[in-house]
């Protein structure tokens, strides 16, 4: 099974935010996973994982990125902010390129240290804090928000008032001469 994933919020309430079982390729992009209450993802019996510039928040209870009897799970540019929970529990190998990863004291980062960490580049940082992130435009739940058209009653008040305020200059005009 192929999964490809791109601009989207996927809201958990109630689970994760996603869940693979024997998938080949599963690409993830752009996209956020959020407010998910049983963790951020299950990784399982799956290869060839790739998430980029994904935010991860605010997720909680259980493991938050868990992986197991999978190969080439890989994070890059991905951001985790403001997850309650231990953060990876592995049984397989991930890797972690130029991500930001926020873990409150308290929680667990998980088998980081440990020989199933893989490894995470110099360009991965890491904070103990609860900070929440800059919003960033990647999905629609970033996306800047529309401009709201004025109302009719609005364009007839601001021609209203162009008009006066030309009036004004020409009476200002004519009486300069």
């Amino acid at each position: 099974l192929v999964i490809s994933i791109a601009n989207c919020d996927l809201y958990g309430c109630g689970t994760y935010g996603l869940e693979t079982d024997q998938c080949k390729k599963v690409t993830m992009d752009r996209s956020i996973i959020r407010d998910c209450s049983y963790g951020i993802m299950q990784i399982l019996n799956s290869s060839d994982c790739t998430f980029t510039d994904c935010d991860f928040v605010r997720c909680r209870q259980f493991d938050l990125v868990g992986v197991r009897n999978s190969q080439d799970t890989r994070f890059v540019r991905c951001r985790f902010a403001q997850n309650k929970g231990e953060l990876f529990n592995l049984g397989s190998a991930i890797r972690v390129e130029s991500c930001e990863i926020h873990h409150p004291k308290g929680y667990a980062l998980g088998e980081v240290e440990g020989s199933n960490f893989g490894y995470g580049d110099q360009n991965t940082t890491w904070f103990r804090d609860d900070e929440p992130l800059q919003e960033r435009a990647i999905c629609p739940a970033y996306a800047p928000k529309p401009q709201q058209k004025p109302s009719a009653q609005q364009v007839l008040a601001d021609i209203r008032k162009k008009y006066a305020e030309a009036k004004q200059r020409q009476e200002n005009k004519k009486a300069a001469e």
